[in-house]
């Protein structure tokens, strides 16, 4: 059965395409020749001749012919100035609605109408005084960045972090600024927020129309960035220039398997697949929808968005990799048919898609077990298949790919970081303490790749030594075995552009664990950032984490916007209150947007349990 018809969406859901009416009947009077006056007076009126009689009756005929076709035209003027003033309302007011409903939803919980979970964040979380010192750090460095974005490049996608100079690479509607806007309303920057959101106000996709748009980065960047920012100001522009950007994104969607393409054109609906992809649909890309068009279909009242997402991951479902839980990262975009060639990997391309199995889970209040048992099936291949020790360290643990569906590759790439956070976050949930060892292990070796560096910061991507490829270093390159007998590995790729992954697992673990040890990782990251990275308009990305060059020269002048929307934010959230976005109540998306939770029994189809 298609995932679109177990899980039906709220039967409350009306398309913005319908509305109410009603059939209007016009029945033709049939009125009688003129006669004598209803009083009953022959006097009244002269006998009439039987030609006066012919037309008299013509004439009247006519006249009350003209009078049906006018009141049809008028009723018909009626109904449709009625739909047009309905639809004019509508579109007008369900933002409000919707806030309304979740005053109501909040009344409805008191009496029941929430489902409860036991809390996953730790109980023994603490706001120390040391916390609240190292927030305020975090804090500075938020506002440092604004303001070196807003002076010279507000409104432009990105800064320049060296050059003090406004770069557009995203279609130039102000990435860095929306990619922000959550991040500088959770760390209390009041003002800045408001500078921000004022811009959202007038905000103008035209730059984009006419050109193609990254269907993916736009979905979590634009789509999450906004929807998080209506959820937690109630500023309505968000939601608007959200529902928007979701309209130009639908041609993606017109494709031989219905599956979302790489980019589109909104204008001529032309839609495109990425060089580098091989021209091939992208594991990632197409199920990293999840949670952003589901909150789409709840605040538009249109179900064809979550339908989208669900088409998507059942098109997965019913699929089998010839490894259970374990997907190529391409498929043929003609056909939907897997690339069995291509590498199976839970870091770039497909890392997000396995994040959002158990985060949908999560977010629909727990009710849509195909996620789960998806996210289960994946979790158990990984463990059994690409879980590896690392090297004269075997506490410690990284994360092996498959190539062409047996190879085991041991390149390690900085993405697949988030991994010990989503395993300890689906350990919590599903009762699953085995999978919260394996976290504990896997982000000990991803805090490896920042130990082992001159900087302190990781590299993009690493290779982990095996016993048989060490004694072959040994022989043949002994700078390199050093440093595996040093690290575990050798750096494969040496700059570092300021990914949040390791910080996004460690805000993870410590909420759920309690253990302080993950602040005390968080803070030497932050402060590795802040003496390599940061320049007076902003922070840069670096060339090369391992080499003995002056900082200056080290910066690539380089600041992407999950720099704001991710880094910061998990770094500022790892020392907030533990209540600020408690994980018992918000799920981030993959560019760590936060989404609240549904968990109101009327925002899902109870049939579906």
């Amino acid at each position: 059965m298609a995932i679109h018809s177990t899980y039906s969406t709220n039967p409350s859901y009306t398309s913005l395409e319908e509305s109410p009416g009603s059939n209007v009947h016009v029945q033709d009077e049939r009125y009688s020749d003129i006669g004598p006056d209803p009083d009953g007076d022959p006097s009244v009126h002269e006998p009439l001749t039987l030609s006066e009689k012919s037309h008299t009756r013509n004439s009247s005929k006519v006249y009350k012919w003209a009078l049906v076709a006018l009141g049809i035209v008028l009723l018909s003027s009626l109904v449709f100035l009625g739909h047009c003033m309905y639809q004019l309302r509508h579109l007008n007011t369900f933002v409000q609605q919707q806030q309304q409903a979740s005053l109501a939803k909040e009344s409805t919980a008191a009496q029941g109408r929430r489902r409860e979970f036991p809390p996953i964040q730790a109980e023994s979380l603490q706001f120390t005084e040391l916390s609240r010192k190292r927030l305020a750090e975090v804090q500075d460095a938020i506002r440092h960045t604004w303001q070196g974005y807003a002076a010279v490049a507000f409104g432009y996608d990105e800064i320049g972090p060296v050059s003090n100079m406004p770069v557009n690479k995203w279609g130039g509607y102000g990435m860095t600024l929306i990619d922000s806007l959550d991040t500088l309303w959770i760390a209390g920057l009041d003002t800045e927020f408001k500078q921000a959101v004022e811009f959202i106000h007038t905000l103008s996709y035209d730059s984009v129309r006419k050109t193609n748009i990254p269907f993916f980065e736009t979905v979590i960047r634009t789509l999450g960035g906004l929807l998080s920012a209506y959820e937690l100001s109630h500023d309505r522009s968000c939601l608007l220039k959200a529902l928007e950007m979701a309209g130009l994104l639908q041609p993606a969607f017109d494709t031989n398997t219905r599956l979302p393409a790489h980019a589109i054109n909104p204008t001529t609906g032309h839609h495109s697949y990425a060089n580098w992809a091989e021209h091939q649909m992208v594991l990632a890309e197409i199920g990293t929808i999840q949670l952003e068009y589901k909150k789409l279909s709840y605040y538009s009242l249109d179900p064809k968005f979550d339908r989208q997402a669900l088409d998507a991951i059942e098109h997965l479902r019913i699929h089998k990799p010839s490894i259970p839980g374990l997907y190529p990262v391409l498929l043929d975009p003609r056909t939907g048919e897997y690339n069995s060639d291509s590498i199976i990997s839970f870091g770039a391309l497909g890392d997000s898609f396995y994040e959002y199995l158990i985060k949908r889970f999560i977010m629909t209040g727990r009710n849509e077990t195909v996620f789960r048992d998806m996210y289960i099936e994946s979790v158990e291949s990984m463990k059994k298949y690409l879980v590896k020790p690392v090297l004269f360290q075997p506490e410690k643990s990284y994360l092996a790919s498959i190539r062409h569906g047996k190879t085991i590759e041991t390149d390690v790439g900085h993405l697949s970081c988030f991994a010990p956070g989503m395993l300890a976050l689906g350990a919590k949930v599903l009762n699953r303490p085995e999978d919260m060892e394996v976290a504990k292990s896997l982000i000990e070796g991803c805090m490896l790749m920042y130990s082992g560096t001159r900087t302190g910061l990781a590299p993009e991507a690493v290779h982990f030594a095996t016993e048989k490829e060490y004694e072959y270093l040994k022989n043949y390159n002994p700078e390199l075995a050093a440093q595996v007998e040093e690290r575990g590995y050798y750096i494969g790729t040496p700059y570092n552009i300021l990914r949040p992954e390791t910080v996004e697992s460690l805000f993870v673990l410590y909420r759920l664990t309690g253990d302080p040890k993950y602040q005390e990782y968080g803070w030497v990251i932050f402060k590795a950032f802040e003496k390599h990275c940061k320049t007076p308009y902003a922070f840069s990305a670096l060339r090369d984490v391992d080499g003995d060059m002056p900082i200056e020269e080290n910066w690539s002048n380089n600041m992407e916007s999950f720099f704001m929307a991710e880094t910061m934010k998990y770094l500022y959230l790892l020392f907030a209150d533990p209540s600020t976005i408690s994980l018992d109540e918000y799920v981030f998306n993959t560019e760590a947007h936060p989404l609240k939770l549904m968990l109101d029994l009327d925002q899902y189809d109870p049939t579906a349990v």
